[in-house]
């Protein structure tokens, strides 16, 4: 089962989570991750035209040099 959040809740996404009239408001239960759980790792999103956004909002041409710069 996906992750549980609060009715009427932001989620990072933006979206807000929200309950029809009938439906009672309740809380959920926290989710904790495993603890060797580790993050992803940022990776470049293609955006056209042969275009990258890197995780620090700068766009680059080429994969390869999105990959480079990604990579520090």
């Amino acid at each position: 089962m996906g992750k549980r959040h609060r009715v009427d809740q932001k989620l990072p996404s933006g979206k807000v989570v929200y309950a029809w009239k009938d439906q009672p408001k309740r809380e959920t239960a926290a989710i904790r991750q495993p603890e060797n759980a580790s993050m992803p790792k940022p990776e470049p999103k293609h955006v056209g035209g042969g275009w990258y956004e890197l995780p620090s909002g700068e766009r680059v041409r080429g994969k390869e040099e999105a990959i480079r710069k990604t990579k520090g």
